[in-house]
C-alpha cells in the first residue's frame, strides 16, 4: 500500500459501510449519506493483503446505492479495503472467512 503503514489502517469515516464483514462470497460496500452521492462519479475499490500487496482493484461507476465485490475467490483472513472517490478516501478491514 503505497504510503500507508499498519498504524493508519482503520475503520474509518462513515459515508461508507461495509457487509457482511466477516464475508465468504461477496462484500457490499453502501452509500450511507446518498445526498452526497454524485451518480456520474466512479469509485475505485482497492484491495490489500496485510503486506501491502493488491489484490484486486475494480473501477465500478455508482449506479445504485451500493457497489458489490466478489470476495470468494480470497483465502481466509484479514484484508484492507481502500475506497477511493472523488470526495473522500475510506479505509475498512475485511475479514474472508
Amino acid at each position: 500500500m503505497t504510503g500507508t503503514n499498519r498504524s493508519e489502517i482503520s475503520n474509518c469515516g462513515g459515508y461508507y459501510s461495509v457487509s457482511p464483514n466477516p464475508a465468504s462470497d461477496i462484500i457490499k460496500v453502501k452509500f450511507e449519506d446518498e445526498v452526497k452521492i454524485n451518480k456520474s462519479e466512479d469509485v475505485i475499490l482497492v484491495l490489500y493483503n496485510l503486506s501491502g500487496h493488491k489484490i484486486k482493484q475494480e473501477r465500478v461507476g455508482i449506479p445504485n446505492s451500493y457497489m458489490e465485490l466478489k470476495v470468494s475467490d480470497l483465502k481466509k483472513g484479514i484484508y484492507i479495503l481502500k475506497i477511493i472517490s472523488e470526495e473522500r478516501q475510506e479505509t475498512h478491514k475485511i475479514i474472508k472467512k
